[in-house]
């Protein structure tokens, strides 16, 4: 792990311990669960996750005429959780691709398209959800505010306006003048990076126009519904009942707070924000805080699941892909 990044996972975890003193916590009622049962339950629920996301990259691949086994899809979902785990959240689709395309004789442009339009469909879900969810059930909490969402939501949409609304023949034209330049370095990598855009706005263009990559949108409710009843089992394991419509938004602002921060993973301010957030609507700061060490420290059985996948087959496949053109 480069140094950078354990600098940000320090910074996240003293973050998190200095908001941790500023809460009135007695540590006799941590863990005190009622129902093991339920929190297992909750916890398996990851399982049908993954699948589920494993069948949305296999559909998208589907409508782009490209051919890969599920199983295969389902095992690149640990590898993706143990790397978002490890490095700022904004790099999971890029190596993500890689390894696609190292499994499969799928360009690395377009693999990186097509996680890429994953990446894009969940943090604009995360923003609306933040959004809409912040300004009806938190509109009281001092530190969300609907403001500082639509400031990410604007610069979200701008950033893809602005993206779909240039030119095809300015991405060739930059293309071309990187081939003619003489500095091979240069000319590699600068004429990489604007096939690959190219490459990613004629794929999103092709899915968003597709009216067959609509179907997918039950199938992302059904990620979402599952992911919160996971959490909803979980409070009531220990004892405590929060509404279906709470946990979405928390689980997006945290979620989505957690990206802005640039620590893996979120760690800590994620953390911070949705035992804050579960402080709000009544729920004890004992048991919010036992829900957020219990999902870190179960979240370690899936990562060393991931991590065997990818020392098997993941480091294997982003040297394939390393080998591979950019075509």
């Amino acid at each position: 792990m480069k140094k950078r990044y354990v600098v940000l996972y320090f910074i996240g975890i003293l973050f998190f311990l200095l908001f941790l003193l500023t809460q009135q916590i007695d540590l006799n009622f941590l863990f005190q669960v009622e129902n093991y049962w339920l929190i297992i339950a909750g916890f398996s629920l990851v399982f049908v996750v993954y699948g589920l996301s494993a069948f949305r990259t296999k559909y998208l691949l589907h409508l782009l005429n490209e051919k890969v086994e599920w199983k295969f899809l389902y095992k690149l979902e640990y590898i993706t959780k143990f790397v978002y785990n490890f490095v700022p959240s904004q790099f999971t689709a890029p190596i993500k691709a890689l390894i696609l395309s190292g499994k499969t004789k799928i360009a690395r442009t377009k693999s990186i398209s097509i996680t890429s339009f994953e990446y894009a469909i969940d943090i604009g879900t995360v923003l609306l959800l933040s959004a809409v969810g912040v300004y009806f059930l938190f509109a009281g909490l001092p530190y969300l505010t609907i403001d500082k969402f639509l400031i990410f939501a604007g610069i979200f949409i701008i950033g893809l306006l602005i993206f779909f609304l240039i030119p095809l023949k300015v991405f060739y034209y930059f293309i071309e003048f990187g081939n003619k330049n003489s500095n091979k370095i240069f000319s590699k990598y600068f004429t990489m990076f604007f096939r690959t855009l190219l490459t990613i706005r004629e794929v999103w263009t092709e899915l968003l126009f597709n009216k067959h990559a609509y179907f997918l949108i039950p199938v992302i409710l059904v990620i979402w519904g599952l992911s919160v009843l996971s959490y909803w089992l979980i409070f009531q394991g220990f004892g405590i009942y929060v509404p279906f419509g709470y946990i979405l938004v928390i689980m997006a602002s945290s979620s989505l707070l957690g990206t802005v921060s640039q620590i893996p993973s979120g760690l800590g301010v994620r953390d911070a924000t949705m035992i804050l957030m579960y402080s709000y609507i009544n729920v004890s700061t004992e048991i919010s805080l036992s829900v957020v060490l219990l999902d870190r420290i179960v979240i370690l059985f899936f990562l060393a699941i991931g991590y065997y996948f990818f020392i098997k087959e993941g480091k294997t496949y982003i040297e394939n892909a390393e080998n591979k053109t950019m075509n």
